[in-house]
């Protein structure tokens, strides 16, 4: 995912009728200074040329005010205009939309039950607006969504949810225990007389009924007996900076200190096992790679995070030590180059490491850059 759930608290939706003869940049703005934490450019009867326009005047106070700034159904302008990202509906193709955008961009779309909350999760949402709640002006025609229809998206669905419809702080609370990370507002900021004073107290009542998720991440790495490195490592890591941290052993180790005595791989099969035992219940936010050894278990890991649609993950390319040694196969090296660095989205090699993915030497300091720069480009996903 690359949207946090506190990010889409309060989310407001513009619409310029609500405006009367109000300015729409200073009305975001005063939206923004009082607590909206995500816009999205909505504006549905502008030609493209006055949409760009317009998204070219948001676009900046969205970003001094360091939140995420969404361009409503029209891709190729969300792209044009480097927008944070872009809001579909149903009309429009989750798939095909990642493809156009690729993966860094925050995509985000309409789902109006559960099996269009989970198509779109499956084909690559990074969160979903679910409705409508209630009738809207908005939108005439809408059928308005129970609140157990809506508990039963929030419990299957692993990306964030924003409860969108007719929502206002006079019902916002019908919502609390639903599982959503926020609400999706338009006529009740924008057509406000009032933008800040009214903003603050959806903000109040949007903090009061959502889910609050500790982040979670999964360590997949193999155990250091002596707690310095490895999975223990990384789940001290993860627990001192309030994560919620889950593992899968890839082999157990006997050392401390002063060497490695002894190695005890898992088997492909065990591996399976507890990857399927972490994505079936306590969903990881994001996934950290270790040392993996062998061109099997690596094959195992591929092919659950694809299985899983697991987004952020972070892959440590343990194969060379700073001393030199090789410490995977040559096969495993092959694979892992192949297959699971192309799904990462960080990737942190040590100098030597770094020269076996570029095949360049690095000596100073513009090297580092020149080979970061072209294992980036070697192995982004497409």
């Amino acid at each position: 995912m690359k949207i946090y759930n506190s990010q889409l608290r309060l989310y407001g939706i513009t619409d310029r009728r609500w405006l009367k003869e109000k300015d729409l940049e200073t009305a975001v703005e005063k939206t923004l200074q009082a607590g909206t934490t995500i816009i999205q450019l909505r504006e549905k009867e502008l030609d493209d040329l006055s949409f760009e326009q317009l998204a070219l005047k948001i676009q900046p106070v969205c970003k001094q005010y360091h939140v995420p700034f969404i361009i409503n159904d029209n891709v190729d302008l969300a792209i044009k205009v480097h927008a944070d990202g872009v809001h579909i509906g149903q009309d429009t193709s989750v798939k095909e939309t990642r493809k156009k955008i690729g993966p860094y961009m925050i995509l985000g779309a309409t789902a109006h039950n559960l099996k269009e909350a989970l198509e779109a999760q499956k084909e690559g949402a990074d969160y979903l607006g679910v409705g409508a709640i209630h009738q809207t002006d908005t939108k005439k025609d809408t059928v308005p969504l129970s609140l157990d229809e809506l508990k039963q998206i929030s419990s299957q669905i692993s990306i964030p949810l924003v409860a969108i419809g007719g929502l206002k702080k006079e019902n916002i609370h019908e919502l609390k225990g639903t599982g959503i990370s926020g609400v999706a507002i338009s006529s009740g900021i924008f057509s406000s007389e009032h933008i800040e004073e009214d903003t603050m107290a959806l903000k109040k009542e949007a903090e009061q009924i959502v889910s609050y998720k500790r982040p979670t991440a999964l360590t997949i790495a193999g155990s250091d007996a002596s707690g310095g490195a490895g999975m223990q490592a990384d789940i001290k890591t993860m627990i001192s900076n309030g994560v919620y941290a889950s593992s899968a052993i890839t082999a157990l180790t006997a050392q401390n200190t002063t060497g490695v005595s002894g190695v005890l791989e898992v088997s492909p099969e065990f591996l399976a096992l507890q990857l399927d035992a972490i994505f079936t219940d306590i969903y990881p936010d994001a996934v950290k790679i270790g040392m993996v050894s062998s061109s099997q278990l690596i094959e195992i890991i591929v092919s659950k995070l694809k299985q899983y649609n697991v987004h952020n993950i972070v892959v440590d390319p343990v194969m060379v030590a700073t001393s030199g040694a090789k410490l995977i196969s040559d096969e495993a090296i092959v694979t892992l180059k192949e297959k699971l660095l192309p799904l990462a989205s960080v990737i942190t090699p040590n100098i030597p490491e770094a020269e076996v993915l570029s095949k360049l030497t690095i000596t100073n300091k513009e090297e580092m850059i020149e080979a970061a720069q072209k294992i980036y480009n070697t192995y982004r996903v497409a």
